[in-house]
């Protein structure tokens, strides 16, 4: 059963009411937990000054018709994002201070991969860590309950699915399984997917790389509950209007809100656990009578763990080298030698060859 569908159908409730109409109860639902990897690093030292860069590319919409949804651009979005992280305790850095480093960087910004961008702008603003938004995704779907017998009945999604060929509408407003001629009762939602991921400032670490997604059913203001009527297959009264509580900016301000909240609140734990980024002083000297120097300690190989989704390895630093294979996420690397941005690295399978380093996190 689809991600969407399997969301929505468990938080259903039916119960028979008087005369010859039914009660159908839908309760705001728990939002899945994001998918969140932290790197050591990040619990090492405090990360409150962050500088928040929006998605290079624009918001991707499927299937998705509400004029609010279609209306707000990226700005809201970050917006929203920034407001969240102010709320949890970190220092954003304004939009009027990244405007005036974007300005410093002259023409020779169209020609900086995103990575670049963000490390120059991050030292340029003095923040402690930079947060790209990689990705945003909103997605239209629907669920379809069915009653039967006056009891409850969740749909098989080889019975009605999204979008497929075994659901009739019989008349405007109603609908019906092709099947078994039963009534059913649809229910539009939508869901927001979002990927991030936080890179040390002074060195282009990637400290966290997270994802989460919502839906709208999360953050509803209460439970909508509605009296269907069997013999015509429609609502007939309803506590409140569920379609235009859809389409509010309130309700899409809303889920978007629980979902960040729900990323931001762990990261805020282990980016405020390690010590402040401050310079020391430097110590006195104190002279110490000559010593015997001590043996060099062997060297230990340098672990990484994947955070791209589908990470590239090639045959030497550089995008124009051909690639040899795609390594998952999470795998374990053993890093060889480094040359810029590019690191040899080592698989368990024994193979070599050459990665970027935004794709994954040295432990």
């Amino acid at each position: 059963m689809p991600r969407l569908l399997s969301l929505l159908l468990p938080s259903f409730l039916l119960a028979v009411a008087c005369g010859k109409t039914e009660t159908l109860t839908v309760a705001p639902t728990t939002p899945r937990a994001p998918e969140l990897v932290p790197s050591p690093q990040l619990q090492a030292h405090q990360y409150k000054r962050i500088l928040l860069l929006p998605p290079g590319e624009a918001i991707e919409r499927k299937n998705v018709d509400l004029k609010v949804v279609k209306a707000k651009d990226i700005d809201f979005y970050v917006g929203k994002l920034e407001k969240s992280m102010l709320q949890q305790g970190f220092e954003v850095i304004s939009p009027e201070i990244v405007a005036r480093a974007e300005k410093s960087l002259g023409p020779k910004a169209s020609n900086m991969s995103p990575v670049e961008k963000a490390l120059i702008l991050g030292k340029e603003t003095q923040s402690d860590a930079v947060l790209v938004v990689q990705s945003l995704v909103i997605t239209g779907d629907e669920a379809f309950y069915a009653i039967e017998n006056m009891k409850a009945t969740q749909v098989p999604e080889n019975k009605v699915g999204h979008r497929t060929k075994k659901r009739q509408i019989r008349k405007k407003g109603e609908y019906y399984n092709t099947e078994t001629k039963d009534c059913l009762v649809r229910v539009p939602f939508y869901e927001i997917k979002i990927e991030a991921k936080l890179m040390d400032a002074a060195s282009g670490n990637v400290l966290w790389v997270g994802s989460g997604e919502g839906t709208v059913l999360d953050a509803l203001k209460g439970s909508w509950v509605a009296k269907v009527k069997k013999k015509k297959c429609r609502v007939v009264e309803e506590n409140y209007d569920y379609e235009e509580v859809l389409g509010e900016t309130e309700t899409l301000d809303a889920t978007f809100a629980k979902l960040m909240a729900g990323m931001l609140e762990p990261l805020k734990v282990a980016a405020f656990a390690g010590k402040p980024l401050v310079v020391a002083e430097k110590p006195k000297k104190v002279e110490k009578p000559v010593e015997k120097p001590p043996e060099p300690a062997k060297p230990t190989a340098k672990m990484a763990i994947i955070s791209a989704n589908k990470a590239s390895m090639r045959l030497g630093p550089s995008t124009r080298d051909r690639r040899i294979r795609y390594v998952p996420r999470k795998a374990e690397v053993e890093i060889l030698e480094t040359m810029g941005e590019w690191a040899k690295v080592k698989l368990q399978d024994g193979s070599m060859g050459w990665m970027h380093d935004s794709t994954f996190i040295v432990k």
